[in-house]
């Protein structure tokens, strides 16, 4: 898949991959699916991340979510 041509995208697959990858993000074989595996320090920014949306919520701001479709 190429990126480029998806919505202006700048980044190639592989770079995409590695950033969430760093970002500590890890996949394993879960009765022959893929599931994402989550650190603790991944469930840290998770909850930073949710209460960033409730400040911008209070503060009228817009919230764009995109989402990943296998």
């Amino acid at each position: 898949m190429d990126f480029k041509d998806d919505g202006g995208f700048p980044y190639s697959e592989t770079t995409l991959r590695d950033l969430i990858r760093n970002m500590g993000f890890r996949y394993k074989k879960v009765n022959k699916r893929i599931g994402k595996l989550e650190s603790p320090s991944l469930k840290d920014a998770c909850a930073t991340y949710l209460v960033a949306i409730d400040n911008y919520r209070e503060n009228n701001r817009n919230i764009v979510f995109l989402d990943e479709t296998w």
